[in-house]
């Protein structure tokens, strides 16, 4: 037997009175007997936006005409392949890149940096990369090479011809042994004639 509660609050409540307040709300809302007891009829099932228990249902992968279910596509999957790097895409860096880092070189040892010198192995490898990468630019503005070429012609070959970081030492070395006449003109010279030249090889091959 159930203690008593406080005055007026559950007396003579059942014990199954979750049970009947979801019954009592069922009937409420006009659904039958039937459908209390077992499943809801899609008819009286409403969900939000007019749409209907039965259209839900109907909704999924509709069966090709071969009987077979179709299978859902994943977004994005379909463009994985097309934006995948090709290993003959990398050898072709790897192979510009290396060709060109040596033709860097030699030019370095053609024109050694001297007494009275300015780096000019360095300077004309600098500027003859950034002719290259302006011409590409503006052959890629009118879509004249792909993109396949366009990466292997700035990443390979521009990348392994130019050196910034050799020019930036040379430079720093010009200005420490006295020179600094010389390292501010490697200095200013490299970047003005880098600008000049990638901006005509661009508007020339527009």
């Amino acid at each position: 037997m159930d203690p008593p509660g406080p005055a007026g609050l559950g007396q003579g409540r059942p014990r199954n009175g979750g049970a009947r307040v979801v019954h009592d709300l069922l009937r409420r809302h006009g659904v039958p007997g039937r459908a209390r007891r077992g499943r809801i009829p899609d008819s009286r099932l409403d969900l939000p936006g007019g749409h209907s228990a039965a259209g839900v249902r109907g909704r999924g992968p509709r069966p090709a005409a071969g009987g077979a279910a179709s299978t859902p596509r994943v977004a994005g999957h379909s463009g994985c392949r097309e934006h995948s790097v090709s290993t003959w895409l990398v050898l072709g860096v790897l192979v510009t890149g290396g060709a060109a880092a040596v033709i860097r070189y030699f030019v370095s040892r053609a024109l050694p940096v001297g007494p009275g010198r300015l780096p000019l192995g360095v300077l004309i490898v600098n500027v003859a990369g950034s002719l290259i990468g302006g011409v590409v630019l503006g052959l890629s503005e009118r879509a004249a090479v792909s993109a396949d070429v366009q990466l292997i012609l700035l990443t390979g070959v521009c990348g392994g011809l130019t050196t910034f970081s050799t020019w930036s030492v040379e430079t720093v070395e010009l200005t420490l042994t006295g020179r600094r006449r010389a390292g501010i003109v490697n200095l200013i010279g490299t970047l003005l004639l880098g600008f000049l030249v990638c901006g005509a090889g661009y508007l020339l091959s527009r």
